[in-house]
């Protein structure tokens, strides 16, 4: 399709949406049998893209776009284009795990919603945040892997704060149900017993 588009070899390379096959022949897919997300800086330009395997075999479950000259997964936010208005007018951000959980959010009428896309905040991705509102509420999964990242995320804000004293953070915590994550509340019990939770969220 990118090339009927008459986008070059060259190009498909350099953007990170093909790789040279093995054997020199030609090009492939780079995030074939996966579905994608586009990420996009602040003004909504897609970058990049996160790509989640479809089948279970296939490894890593998460591909996502090489670092280039263009893209720089620690500088990006998932969602923070889309959720910049709604934080504006909300005075907060959400900050959840994973894509999903951030489509999930936005159906249930919680526009507010970003992801770290799974990796510990970087400062720029903190920048990122703070010019959207000062308010984060982290809103993780509360297995383990999600409470590590609470703990991260807290001591990132923690240190991000001690550097701009005058501008900080004013960071909450969301406690979820044992064994749900966000999306999974939204399904299971609807959007306004999520809303609910995150009206309950704690310093």
């Amino acid at each position: 399709a990118s090339r009927g588009a008459g986008y070059s070899e060259a190009e498909l390379l350099a953007a990170g949406l093909a790789s040279r096959r093995r054997d020199g022949s030609g090009l492939l897919d780079r995030f074939r049998g996966r579905i994608m997300f586009p990420l996009a800086d602040p003004k909504g330009h897609v970058l990049g893209f996160g790509a989640r395997a479809l089948n279970a075999d296939d490894q890593p479950k998460y591909l996502n776009t090489s670092e280039s000259e263009l893209f720089h997964k620690g500088s990006l936010v998932y969602g923070a284009d889309l959720a910049r208005a709604a934080a504006a007018r909300s005075g907060r951000l959400v900050l959840v795990e994973g894509y999903t959980d951030v489509i999930a959010l936005r159906q249930a009428g919680i526009p507010e919603t970003v992801c770290s896309m799974g990796t510990a905040l970087t400062e720029r991705q903190l920048d990122a945040l703070k010019r959207l509102t000062p308010r984060v509420l982290l809103c993780q999964d509360p297995d383990a892997a999600g409470q590590e990242a609470i703990a991260k995320g807290k001591d990132a804000i923690r240190v991000f704060n001690e550097g701009h004293r005058l501008r900080g953070f004013d960071l909450r915590v969301v406690r979820l149900p044992a064994g749900q994550d966000p999306a999974d509340v939204v399904q299971r019990e609807g959007a306004g017993a999520m809303r609910a939770l995150l009206e309950t969220s704690v310093p």
